[in-house]
């Protein structure tokens, strides 16, 4: 098995061998640094031809590298042209071997850098001997033993994936965007999606194409108004319905109670013949009556066999940060690609590293920020539609009757959640529920969508037991502007 000095010799070599290449230097520079060498020269000759090449446009030469260390002593010069010339002189790699190797520069960094951070780690558990480089303080214990860790190996897995990151010159992929659309047409022809839809027809035609890759999507409600069953309802929808893969994280609600609300939401799907589904309440309690029992078990055996996409249910732990959801979904994405991800909610979530002034709206911010990098470089680069339910304040919801409904203000803890997510939807119980949470009459309205209309209300109906939403038939309401001159007024 080659080293990391043989791996770094293709590399060079690949670059400056026969006329040298461009195209060879740009894509290395673009997946690895100096760092990634662990010979000096290498790491010398990769910044000198960085360097040469973004102030000529061309491969330094062996002249040109001994003109730029001429301030060097003869021997070290002599020692670094000699090198150069050896390498120039190897027969050139195929383009396999050089981009293998690119890879395993940056493995074999990904290696040693975990070592580090696993004796930093062990380090400040035992002495609390470690400062941290953003604001200098003393690091010590085991709650930030183990908050470096997790920051330390999500930074390692992240920049891994990074290898696989699509970058390039946006005139050349210019086609791919005709390429792009024709696929999202034919999916449209076919009744089909290129996004996470909401399985609510009229917000899906609303929103057009659904939640994309590298999206964040938040749910913005009072307690108990529905919003972790909205996630369900959305989980079960991508994975049924769309034959997407999806992961769901839970952190309030209990992983088995998750899983027992999505067989109610399966148990809605007209093969089974029961009007208002199995009430998960009745699941949860064994008080299901004999006909139901035989209807459950056909509706888990088809949830299980049937051909829908995975659907992965994952509780985290009491202290649960960004970092560990994004180390949890790496190791999903080596099995298969998740076209949603649900954190059921973030605002449980604690930050990677505690802020010294304690506040929680800067940590609830740093929290929202760092979700919604990480949705958009999931899956190497490809992001993924990422969902949340998220709590409104106080103030919010004693307005909420006089102004009709919330706004993006009335997010609790920080303004950054009206400010990072690509879309806002909010959910409104303004009218009474006189059907024991079978038929609850709730408003949603878009408060942001991205690069779309909003403010928008949607009229709709919740099954709090199957977690059940669709739309009601209500008149919209109409706001008349009247000329009163033209009526005589």
């Amino acid at each position: 098995m080659r080293g990391t000095a043989e791996h770094g010799e293709i590399v060079l070599a690949a670059v400056i061998g026969g006329r040298g290449s461009l195209r060879a230097l740009d894509f290395a520079l673009t997946r690895i640094t100096p760092e990634h060498f662990e010979d000096p020269r290498q790491q010398m000759l990769i910044e000198l031809l960085r360097r040469y090449a973004e102030q000529t446009h061309g491969i330094m030469s062996a002249a040109a590298l001994e003109d730029l260390l001429r301030d060097k002593a003869a021997g070290t010069r002599l020692d670094y042209v000699t090198y150069y010339q050896a390498l120039a002189g190897r027969p050139l790699p195929d383009k396999h071997a050089f981009l293998h190797s690119v890879q395993q520069l940056r493995e074999l960094a990904a290696i040693r850098g975990t070592g580090d951070v696993l004796s930093t780690g062990l380090e400040i558990l035992r002495h609390g001997a470690h400062e941290d480089d953003r604001d200098k303080t003393l690091l010590k214990g085991h709650e930030d033993a183990r908050a470096y860790v997790l920051a330390g190996l999500a930074a390692i897995e992240s920049e891994l994936g990074m290898a696989e990151s699509p970058e390039g010159d946006a005139r050349d992929d210019a086609d791919d965007i005709l390429a792009a659309y024709a696929r999202a047409k034919e999916l449209q022809l076919r009744g089909e999606a290129p996004g996470v839809l909401f399985g609510i027809d009229t917000i899906d035609a609303y929103v057009e194409g659904g939640i994309g890759p590298g999206e964040m999507g938040l749910w913005l409600g009072w307690t108990t108004v529905g919003k972790s069953r909205m996630c369900v309802q959305q989980a079960w929808h991508a994975s049924v319905v769309q034959g997407k893969h999806v992961v769901y994280f839970t952190t309030e609600t209990l992983r088995p109670q998750v899983c027992i609300n999505l067989v109610a939401r399966h148990s809605r799907l007209p093969q089974f013949g029961l009007a208002e589904g199995l009430n998960s309440r009745k699941i949860r309690a064994g008080r299901l009556s004999p006909s139901e029992e035989r209807a459950l078990a056909a509706v888990i055996r088809d949830f299980k066999t049937g051909d829908y996409g995975r659907l992965r249910v994952i509780q985290m732990p009491e202290n649960c940060t960004v970092s560990g959801l994004s180390a949890r979904h790496a190791a999903i994405e080596r099995q298969y690609r998740p076209a949603l991800c649900i954190a059921d909610y973030l605002q449980l979530f604690l930050p990677d590293r505690t802020r010294k002034d304690g506040s929680e709206s800067g940590e609830q911010a740093g929290i929202l920020k760092s979700a919604k990098r990480w949705c958009a470089s999931a899956n190497k680069g490809q992001g993924v539609a990422f969902i949340s339910p998220w709590q409104v304040n106080k103030n919010g919801r004693v307005a909420m009757k006089a102004a009709g409904g919330y706004g993006l203000e009335d997010a609790h803890g920080t303004t950054e959640a009206a400010k990072t997510p690509d879309m806002v939807f909010s959910l409104v119980d303004r009218e009474e529920d006189t059907s024991g949470g079978r038929r609850a009459p709730l408003e949603a309205t878009a408060l942001k969508v991205r690069d779309g209309a909003r403010g928008k209300r949607f009229y709709l109906e919740a099954d709090y037991a199957t977690c059940y939403f669709a739309e009601r038939d209500v008149a919209e309401e109409v706001a008349l502007d009247l000329d009163l001159e033209a009526v005589g007024a």
